[in-house]
């Protein structure tokens, strides 16, 4: 029987929904169009017709919600690079899944939402990097700092980077103790100071940061974690704040 070879005849609406995303034969989708019993498979198959006209005509179309339903990824990537509408775009590159088109949305697409969107489809290392250090948006930026890698680059944006997010972000992910005891001196942004104390292990770097950072905060959070007592015998007597001192003179009483 016919009904057993054609799925888009079989009496459950279910399976011909799901046949019309395989059907390519115009006659059969415009059968279903017109004499179909149910509405939602009438409109699916109407649906198909004009994404088969776009494809073959270069028209784009009607809508954003009939993108969903485009599995060509030429038409997609056509509207993905070319549409002026951002829905449009958004709804195309969500479907796109050839790396160089995603290549050229995240780059260059001027929404920052349509380049938001294809972020976790990019794995190639270059591009990666060149979006985390070139996007004008923090956020995509910042999402992509978790896939990046390269030491160089994270040292570039922790020490370097004009956002105070991006930089705390990058120094989670370093260990280079020499990096994070500049960042512990230098940086402007007390969080991203502090953070870096978190993250220094080595007593020799400790040292260095208590006895050189301006930041009263800085040197407090250091000199609770040093145990070397010439360097918190340096404090107790050389240091600018008067608190600083006394807490180095109660540590060294508690080491002694």
């Amino acid at each position: 029987m016919e009904s057993e070879l054609s799925p888009w005849l079989h009496p459950n609406k279910s399976v011909r929904l799901n046949a019309i995303n395989q059907i390519e034969d115009r006659n059969i989708l415009e059968k279903l169009t017109f004499e179909d019993s149910n509405v939602s498979v009438r409109m699916a198959a109407a649906r198909k017709i004009r994404i088969i006209e776009a494809r073959f005509s270069g028209s784009r179309p009607i809508c954003p919600s009939e993108v969903k339903h485009i599995e060509d990824q030429n038409l997609l990537g056509k509207l993905a690079l070319q549409d002026s509408d951002v829905s449009m775009r958004l709804a195309a590159a969500k479907k796109v899944v050839d790396p160089h088109i995603l290549q050229q949305i995240v780059l260059h697409d001027k929404n920052d939402t349509v380049r938001f969107a294809v972020l976790d489809k990019i794995t190639d290392s270059s591009i990666l990097n060149k979006v985390v250090c070139e996007d004008k948006d923090v956020v995509i930026r910042s999402a992509v700092i978790a896939k990046i890698i390269d030491p160089s680059v994270l040292h570039k944006l922790a020490c370097e980077d004009r956002d105070a997010d991006i930089r705390y972000a990058a120094m989670e992910k370093i260990t280079n103790q020499k990096i994070l005891a500049k960042i512990a001196i230098r940086d402007v942004e007390n969080k991203v100071r502090l953070k870096a104390i978190q993250q220094i292990h080595t007593p020799e770097v400790l040292g260095q940061v208590i006895l050189r950072a301006p930041d009263w905060t800085v040197r407090r959070d250091a000199l609770e974690k040093i145990l070397d007592k010439n360097v918190i015998e340096i404090v107790a007597k050389q240091d600018p704040d008067d608190y600083i001192r006394q807490m180095a003179l109660e540590k060294l009483q508690q080491l002694s």
